[in-house]
């Protein structure tokens, strides 16, 4: 009787760790197809997003930010590596846009911004962030969307914050 109780209890925890092996999997295919969508969208709308670790600095990018910002995604890993790439006349602004938020000192930002591609080329590039907070209400994330401005924006050294 020990033995047969041993090989059902066997047999319901191997069906229990298909069934989850299964729905783990599903899930993983549900979000690679979600992630395509999104960064398929995101690029069809000429858009790249970022999300800034507020401790490290590090950056990473949804979207191919060579199209958008003309610069490749392995030399923008970081805040500094992006502020490097920022016009001279504009670096500080974007700096402190970047220390607000990750300060906690405003939610959102929204500015214009020159950026040098990695062909030389200079970039009106628009960028909007906002703060991701976690339950604790600490910054969890600074998160945005970048591209490129339209003409009636060049020009515009204002910033604005929420």
């Amino acid at each position: 009787f020990e033995a047969q109780l041993y090989v059902a209890a066997a047999a319901v925890m191997s069906l229990l760790m298909a069934a989850l092996g299964a729905s783990q999997e599903r899930a993983l295919k549900e979000s690679a197809d979600w992630r395509a969508r999104y960064e398929m969208a995101i690029t069809a709308n000429h858009n790249v997003m970022f999300e800034l670790e507020p401790r490290s600095h590090a950056l990473a990018w949804g979207g191919d930010p060579r199209a958008v910002v003309g610069i490749d995604r392995g030399a923008l890993t970081s805040l500094d590596q992006l502020l490097a790439r920022a016009h001279n006349e504009d670096r500080e602004r974007l700096h402190l846009a970047f220390d607000a938020l990750v300060a906690g000192a405003t939610t959102a930002a929204s500015l214009v911004f020159r950026a040098i591609g990695d062909d030389g080329r200079t970039r009106f590039l628009e960028i909007s962030a906002g703060t991701v907070v976690d339950f604790d209400d600490e910054i969890h994330r600074v998160t945005g969307l970048v591209r490129e401005a339209p003409p009636s924006r060049h020009g515009d050294d204002t910033a604005a914050f929420a």
